[in-house]
């Protein structure tokens, strides 16, 4: 109907809202196909909002795919027409996203910058959605993912501390998996650095968490790092009872 009457914007987001669907239904070569006319319809109309939304869109469903390098460039399409528009959450939003499909490639130092600027724009903010939470969740998340590169893969332990203490700042107390979570990974770092109490402290406060949500899993692996900590010569055999 919409062909029919030459209404291309409205083509162009019902096409927009059946590859979202297809996304949903884990049907990313779908979504693309649909994606893909809808971009079209809406750079002929010059509809650079739509236009940004569309190739936002065909980002996460190459990512579906693993096609991961395909997911960059089209979020970093939509990244300059949100700049363009000064649409600054929507563009935090797809650069955590390019952000984690450049670590898929292990692209840190790429994905690091992208989570910055992303956690910059974050903090500007008033509070809004995003995925169902709060734009405060979303800095703690990011500063999460920043911390985790910095750790794990930049070999940068102590920026790493400072993002994860950042990111359990920001999370509400009601967030309680995410901060067992964070102080779980925090506590591994401070184990690299041999800061061994301020280790079992933050491991402490997780196993409690973790025991608080019967996460099973998550309560062996506390005591398993307790039981590390505690291996070093300064705590005796205390390990032994774990």
């Amino acid at each position: 109907m919409f062909k029919e009457s030459a209404e291309q914007n409205l083509e162009g987001a019902a096409l927009n809202n059946i590859g979202a669907i297809y996304i949903k239904l884990r049907k990313p070569q779908e979504a693309v196909n649909y994606l893909k006319k809808s971009l079209r319809l809406f750079e002929a109309v010059k509809d650079q909002e739509n236009e940004a939304k569309t190739l936002h869109s065909l980002g996460a469903a190459y990512d579906d795919m693993h096609q991961w390098q395909s997911g960059i460039d089209h979020y970093s399409q939509a990244l300059k027409l949100w700049k363009k528009a000064g649409q600054w959450a929507a563009a935090a939003n797809t650069l955590y996203w390019l952000a984690d499909s450049s670590s898929q490639l292990e692209k840190w130092e790429q994905a690091i910058q992208a989570y910055k600027e992303a956690l910059l724009l974050w903090s500007q903010q008033n509070e809004q959605p995003w995925e169902g939470k709060t734009t405060k969740f979303a800095q703690a998340k990011t500063a999460f993912r920043i911390a985790e590169l910095l750790a794990w893969h930049q070999d940068k332990p102590e920026e790493a501390i400072t993002y994860y203490k950042q990111a359990l700042a920001t999370l509400s107390v009601d967030e309680k998996e995410w901060i067992a979570t964070i102080e779980t990974q925090l506590s591994e770092v401070l184990i690299k650095l041999r800061r061994h109490t301020e280790a079992l402290q933050y491991s402490i406060k997780a196993q409690y968490i973790f025991n608080q949500l019967n996460d099973k899993w998550s309560e062996v692996k506390r005591g398993r790092l307790n039981g590390i900590i505690y291996l070093e010569p300064k705590y005796g055999t205390k390990s032994l009872k774990r």
